[in-house]
């Protein structure tokens, strides 16, 4: 890990310009203002080149397996502890993030364009947009909030994209289209 920034703090404001960093292969470039408050408020936006996926995955996949081994594996669907929402839904904190990437290897193929921009405040997490360039001519938005409701996280949005190559994307994804006509 390294990086360097200028910033500068007044009156309980933090400012980071000229953000630049590397986390092993993958270089950023960013900005950040933290507002030391009641409630702390931020605005963060970070924009990274390339990032290989595929081999960021490896080791969480050899995890996993021996996870599925020794059979110690924690499955969150269905589990009635609601703990984890106090770290999506803290309280007195409201923001924004929003974070570009030029390209990421994922399947061997190149995802482009890809945008994440979200909000905190009130409770709610607010998905304003996460988009990105799929191989097959594809795009995908994604919309929607994340809201706690009867202790499990609830989420709503909608969904917008288009393919040129519709059938060129699910192979990427490895769904079976051999029953798909063409």
């Amino acid at each position: 890990l390294s990086g360097n920034s200028k910033f500068s703090y007044h009156r309980g404001a933090l400012q980071i310009s000229s953000l630049a960093f590397r986390l092993g292969n993958i270089a950023g470039t960013g900005t950040a203002q933290l507002l030391l408050a009641t409630p702390i408020n931020f605005d963060v936006e970070l924009e990274l080149g390339r990032i290989d996926l595929d081999s960021l995955l490896v080791p969480l996949l050899a995890l996993d397996d021996k996870n599925s081994e020794s059979e110690q594996a924690t499955d969150m669907v269905g589990s009635t502890d609601a703990g984890w929402l106090s770290a999506v839904f803290p309280e007195d904190i409201a923001g924004t993030l929003t974070v570009r990437v030029d390209a990421m290897l994922y399947r061997s193929q190149a995802v482009r364009d890809l945008r994440v921009d979200l909000g905190v405040a009130s409770d709610v997490l607010n998905i304003n947009e996460v988009s990105a360039l799929f191989p097959g001519g594809s795009n995908l938005t994604f919309f929607g909030s994340v809201t706690p409701k009867e202790g499990m996280a609830n989420l709503s949005g909608g969904i917008d994209g288009e393919s040129d190559n519709f059938r060129g994307l699910l192979k990427w994804l490895e769904v079976d289209v051999s029953s798909v006509p063409a």
